[in-house]
């Protein structure tokens, strides 16, 4: 069994250009819905295929659009900032 369902981020990058493989997303997203489970959409390098994923139903996200790799403190840091300044979380 398994709880999620992760987005592989060469799909991803690719939505905005190719409808093709945004339809695939967005089948990926509905079928985990489906399911019950948490989709994950990795890769997300612009806020552009970030509001898109989200238009499409993907409510979890992970990329460069966000943060680049960060320590653990940075991390801490920055999700305070986030929290702060009310980012919307995609």
């Amino acid at each position: 069994p398994f709880s999620t369902l992760k987005l592989d981020p060469d799909f991803v990058a690719r939505i905005d250009q190719h409808e093709a493989d945004a339809r695939i997303i967005e089948s990926l997203i509905q079928l985990g819905a489906a399911l019950g489970k948490q989709v994950i959409a990795k890769g997300v390098e612009t806020t552009s295929i970030a509001s898109r994923l989200l238009s499409m139903g993907c409510h979890h996200a992970q990329g460069f659009a966000f943060a680049g790799p960060l320590a653990a403190d940075d991390f801490a840091v920055h999700c305070d900032k986030d929290t702060a300044s009310a980012t919307p979380a995609v």
